[in-house]
């Protein structure tokens, strides 16, 4: 559960990041369109955590969840083209974030420097158009994101020691004095900013004032010398240059027009290009898997053969570059005799949950190297399979004993 958690969670981070690059585009919509976007994929995000916490992950149901809900905002007033940039981006980033591991946060810091960077290059942008109205609407998604990292962070932290007894009420106690205090900060700050930024001029003024006293004689020499350089006609011609004359009414606006250039030709064109992307390389990393899976039977059944001969040895295997599929399916073989003896692990749990639950023990490097096995897409080393599949060895021996 934890990791689904964590996995929703950072989907809707990317969700708050990208709504902040959609406050330029003008859309009649219900809502604005990036508050509208942001509706659309908490949705999404809800949906998939609901639906993966029971069942391992599959990329048809990222698709079925992003279309159906992207496709309800047709009867919001988001266009068919819309609908499908927001879906192919939904699809993008649901797979991305459930098909691997979450429960790693050293990601933390660069997502606050991705939301940094963008929150002030779009600021920058809305400064230099004050008429476009869209900096408060800034702020809000700003603030909206910052609370909602806040949020999500203490609770993953409360499901994880939710066993330890950590109660729920420290979760919202600590998220209301983090963001009381924020709000406090941010209120006083505005209430002072005005007296204390006039304060600081008329300090640095009165400093200049002192500083620069000593020098007031030698600046008015300096001032008598440089007017003394010019004539009194030079003076007087250079007055005309720099008169400027009352500029003429202008009796008509500027009408801009909207040349009649057909984007949505492009862009069906490429939703379509980015589609039969997607599906060939869905194609191809079946194909992989399968091609992977014939090469290693020999060696697994050589494993299995090996193992069946010794059961009560608990001597190193060794390997030098194990193939993850031959790990994997060890690891299968290990979770169907763990349920054949009624001990196997459910649906909606993770490996390190449903050990937790058996109260086995097990390192911390065998759920490291279960996470690696589990969502990698290369060889592991002989100094990180041997001690995962001795291991496994060994929770047959002492937790998984057959009654003969």
């Amino acid at each position: 559960m934890t990791s689904r958690f964590v996995s929703a969670g950072n989907y809707l981070l990317d969700v708050l990041v990208l709504s902040l690059l959609l406050v330029f585009i003008d859309v009649e919509t219900v809502l604005p369109f990036a508050f509208m976007w942001i509706v659309l994929s908490f949705i999404a995000g809800v949906a998939s955590f609901a639906v993966f916490i029971k069942r391992p992950y599959e990329p048809k149901w990222s698709v079925i969840i992003a279309v159906i809900v992207m496709g309800s905002g047709l009867a919001f007033g988001v266009e068919v083209w819309q609908v499908g940039i927001f879906a192919a981006f939904t699809i993008y980033r649901l797979h991305m974030r459930f098909s691997v591991s979450d429960s790693d946060q050293e990601s933390d810091k660069i997502y606050l420097l991705k939301f940094m960077m963008v929150f002030i290059t779009v600021l920058f942008i809305s400064l230099l158009n004050p008429s476009g109205g869209k900096t408060s609407v800034i702020y809000a998604i700003a603030i909206f994101t910052v609370s909602f990292y806040v949020a999500i962070r203490l609770l993953q932290r409360y499901i994880s020691a939710a066993e330890q007894g950590a109660k729920l009420k420290l979760v919202f106690t600590s998220l209301a004095g983090i963001l009381g205090g924020a709000a406090a900060s941010s209120a006083l700050v505005y209430w002072v900013a005005d007296d204390a930024r006039h304060l600081v001029g008329s300090a640095l003024g009165g400093i200049l004032n002192i500083v620069l006293w000593p020098f007031a004689q030698l600046m008015d020499k300096v001032l008598v010398f440089l007017t003394g350089l010019s004539t009194e006609q030079e003076k007087q011609e250079t007055m005309d240059k720099l008169q400027v004359g009352e500029a003429p009414e202008q009796t008509g606006g500027y009408q801009s027009t909207t040349p009649d250039f057909p984007i949505e030709w492009f862009v069906w064109s490429g939703l379509i290009v980015a589609a039969v992307l997607l599906v060939m390389w869905f194609r191809k990393s079946k194909l992989e898997k399968e091609e992977q899976k014939k090469q290693s039977l020999v060696d697994i059944q050589h494993f299995s053969a090996a193992t069946a001969e010794k059961p009560s040895k608990k001597t190193a295997i060794r390997y030098e570059d194990v193939d993850l599929h031959l790990i994997r399916e060890t690891f299968r073989d290990f979770e169907k005799l763990a349920a054949e003896l009624n001990q196997g692990r459910k649906e909606h749990e993770t490996v390190r949950e449903w050990i937790r639950r058996m109260k086995w023990s097990a390192s911390d490097s065998f759920y490291k190297t279960y996470d690696l096995v589990r969502y990698g897409n290369s060889q592991v080393s002989h100094s990180q399979a041997a001690p995962f599949l001795n291991e496994i060895q060994e929770l047959k021996e002492k937790y998984l004993k057959k009654d003969v």
